[in-house]
């Protein structure tokens, strides 16, 4: 199977939200937003690693949970959806932002790339 091929398999059958995350993160994620609230707001060091949290009209998303995830499952989401993930480098952590709230994971459709062309 080509990249092209398994790109276009991953986005018909993995439709929603719950089924990108746990494709691209192997369902190893862990919750916490005591990260955020402890040290993003007051730290300078993350970097975005992958997706924005500003939208189209650059405007700031806000992100209502912080998830802790892998390397490996951070270079998924950057290879294969417009995620936002963060990186701070001392502590070598990964976190994924999740902007939406409310709505159970299974309800919220995937946020994969649009094209092949986009998949690096």
């Amino acid at each position: 199977m080509t990249r092209e091929e398994l790109f276009g398999h991953i986005r018909t059958d993995k439709p929603t939200y719950k089924d990108m995350i746990d494709f691209c993160t192997n369902g190893t994620l862990i919750l916490n937003n005591e990260i955020y609230n402890k040290y993003f707001e007051h730290n300078d060091n993350f970097e975005i690693f992958c997706g924005s949290d500003y939208d189209e009209d650059e405007e700031p998303v806000e992100v209502f949970q912080f998830f802790i995830i892998s390397e490996q499952g951070a270079e998924m989401l950057k290879d294969f959806t417009n995620e936002i993930v963060y990186y701070l480098p001392e502590w070598d952590l990964y976190l994924l932002g999740v902007t939406h709230y409310g709505t159970m994971w299974e309800g919220v459709p995937a946020n994969w790339k649009d094209t092949f062309e986009d998949y690096k």
